[in-house]
C-alpha cells in the first residue's frame, strides 16, 4: 500500500514507543502518533497537532474510532476528533 503523506515526504520508520495504532474499527490507523491513514486507499485523513516539549507527540493515543488522547501546553491531555472521512 502507498501511504499519502500530505507532502510531508515518504514515511519513513524511527524508534517511537507506537509508530503504529489501529483504530478498533480497523479502518484507519495512526502513524507516528500524529497520522490519520485511511487503511483502504493510504490517504491522509488528517494530522493530529500537539504543542509543548518535542515528545508530546508520544502521548497521542487512539481512544475510539474518531477520537485520540493528544498533549496539549503544560503537558496537559485532551481528547480530540479526527477526521476520519476523506475530503478529497
Amino acid at each position: 500500500m502507498t501511504i499519502e503523506t500530505g507532502g510531508r515526504g515518504q514515511v519513513t520508520t524511527y524508534i517511537s514507543p507506537e509508530p503504529l495504532q489501529w483504530f478498533p474499527d480497523q479502518k484507519a490507523m495512526l502513524i507516528h502518533h500524529e497520522l490519520v491513514i485511511n487503511r483502504a486507499d493510504g490517504k491522509l485523513l488528517d494530522v493530529v497537532r500537539t504543542e509543548g516539549d518535542i515528545n508530546a507527540r508520544y502521548a497521542t493515543k487512539v481512544l475510539d474510532d474518531n477520537r485520540v488522547l493528544a498533549a496539549t501546553h503544560q503537558q496537559k491531555l485532551i481528547v480530540k476528533s479526527v477526521k476520519r472521512a476523506s475530503t478529497r
